[in-house]
C-alpha cells in the first residue's frame, strides 16, 4: 500500500494525496512518445505504458462502485482474484487506442474525487460504518489510488530509465 500502513485518513488529506502522487506518477511518462506507451514488453513483461494506465483507471473505476455500493447499503461480492481480474483487464483493453486510455485515465480522477468528497471522515476510517469484507473504506481507497500507483512506480521508473 505505501510505505507506512495507514489506519486513519481524513477525506480531505486522502484527496490532498491522491492528488499529488496520481500527478508525480502520470509525470513518468509525459515524455514518451506514442510507440514507447505502447510497446510490449513495457514496464512489465506483457503490459505496454499504456496496458499500466489502462490497468490502474479500471482499478480506480472499480472501487468507486464498490465503495459506491458499499454506502448505500449494499454488499460487495467478488467473484473473481485479483490476478483473474487483472487478466481480464488487460484482455478487454489491450487494443483501446492509447489516446483513448489517456482519456479515460483523466475523466477517473474527478469521479474519484467527488467520491471522497461524498464521504464523511467516519465512512471511510470506521468499517463499522462503512466497509467491504470487513475492513474500513480506507483500505480499497488507498490501495486503489496511491497505494496502487506506488506499487507500479519503480517498475514505470525503471521502464522510462532504459529508454534515455
Amino acid at each position: 500500500m505505501s510505505e507506512e500502513w495507514i489506519t486513519y485518513i481524513t477525506g480531505k488529506d486522502l484527496i490532498a494525496r491522491v492528488t499529488k502522487e496520481r500527478a508525480e506518477f502520470a509525470k513518468l511518462w509525459d515524455d514518451l512518445t506514442d510507440e514507447q506507451m505502447t510497446q510490449r514488453p513495457g514496464p512489465q513483461s506483457n503490459w505496454s505504458v499504456k496496458d499500466l494506465i489502462a490497468h490502474l483507471t479500471w482499478w480506480e473505476q472499480h472501487m468507486v462502485k464498490c465503495v459506491t455500493l458499499a454506502t448505500s447499503g449494499g454488499t460487495v461480492v467478488y467473484d473473481e482474484t485479483i490476478d483473474e481480474a487483472n487478466e481480464r483487464v488487460f484482455e478487454e483493453k489491450k487494443d483501446i487506442p492509447l489516446d483513448l486510455v489517456l482519456v479515460e485515465w483523466k475523466a477517473s480522477f474527478p469521479t474519484v474525487i467527488k467520491l471522497v468528497e461524498s464521504l464523511s471522515d467516519s465512512q471511510i476510517n470506521d468499517s463499522s460504518v462503512a466497509n467491504i469484507e470487513d475492513k474500513a473504506l480506507l483500505n480499497p481507497l488507498i490501495g486503489d489510488t496511491f497505494g496502487h500507483y506506488k506499487m507500479h512506480r519503480n517498475d514505470l521508473e525503471i521502464y522510462v530509465k532504459s529508454l534515455k
